[in-house]
């Protein structure tokens, strides 16, 4: 099966809503998707009604924001029950911190000149992310680009960031492992640690229930790729791959296009197959 197992839909950071996304994804003879919006599963009943609708694989999942000692960390988790009322408290936990990063960085862009109201950012302030902020800050002409927006106000120690509550990596992959999805380190090239310590904590993450490794990703290199590759392998983990699709529209080093990851996953078939395989041990598709 062609599956790409990282995609975000509108009810996150992503630009489109599952009915487009799914619709594009049959168009590139994509056979499923993970869902794997930050921090919420409100759009895994739509986008698994529409699948049904295209004969496609929908495999519930999101994306939780997580930080270790200090440093990001991205745990995707596939399998989830999204009826689950324990991980619907959880969630709803963590996402009271976002609500407050998100006046916090409209009152400190205020104060700089560069006003912003909710209203503005057409989104769920259920879950706001800071990129929907940097979008209307290109909107509003006070930057020329996201990366521009991040590099000087929204990223961590610039003008306008402000922190929130995030579960430590090491207590999301125990939730979640305790609800039984499959646990999967997103992207770990992009992880502001030393590769020795990357390394050491995916040995300390798996004795807490840790499944895999994103391998393929659209940030990763093909050395990147090979040695996350050999990583995965000896360490017994599951090798997986997505393009953390956000939109067609548009490519950045760290987003790709749907189906993106799957030339370079030459083992895709198999990886896939043990990925649902373990999937349907252990949870919901």
């Amino acid at each position: 099966m062609r599956v790409d197992f990282h995609v975000h839909t509108s009810a996150s950071d992503g630009m489109l809503e599952p009915a487009s996304i799914f619709s594009m994804a049959k168009g590139l003879k994509l056979d499923g998707l993970a869902i794997t919006d930050h921090d919420t599963i409100s759009a895994v009943a739509a986008s698994k009604k529409i699948a049904k609708e295209l004969n496609m694989l929908c495999i519930s999942g999101l994306e939780l924001s997580c930080n270790e000692d200090g440093t990001s960390i991205h745990v995707l988790a596939y399998g989830l029950d999204y009826n689950n009322r324990k991980l619907l408290s959880y969630l709803a936990h963590y996402r009271k911190g976002k609500l407050l990063r998100l006046n916090n960085i409209l009152n400190k862009l205020s104060v700089l000149g560069l006003p912003i109201t909710v209203e503005e950012l057409g989104v769920d302030v259920e879950n706001p992310n800071r990129v929907h902020i940097a979008r209307v800050m290109v909107r509003k002409n006070y930057v020329k680009s996201n990366r521009q927006a991040f590099n000087e106000y929204l990223g961590k120690g610039e003008k306008a960031y402000f922190s929130y509550e995030k579960p430590s990596a090491s207590d999301g992959i125990m939730f979640l492992n305790e609800i039984g999805a499959v646990t999967v380190i997103a992207h770990p090239s992009l992880i502001k640690l030393p590769r020795e310590e990357i390394i050491s904590n995916i040995v300390k993450w798996k004795a807490l229930g840790l499944d895999g490794i994103e391998v393929y990703h659209p940030s990763h290199s093909c050395s990147d790729n090979a040695f996350w590759y050999s990583i995965a392998r000896s360490n017994g983990l599951l090798v997986t791959g997505g393009s953390d699709f956000h939109c067609n529209l548009t490519k950045s080093e760290n987003h790709g296009f749907l189906g993106q990851m799957l030339p370079k996953w030459v083992t895709a078939k198999q990886d896939t197959d043990t990925i649902l395989q373990f999937i349907k041990e252990e949870a919901y598709l």
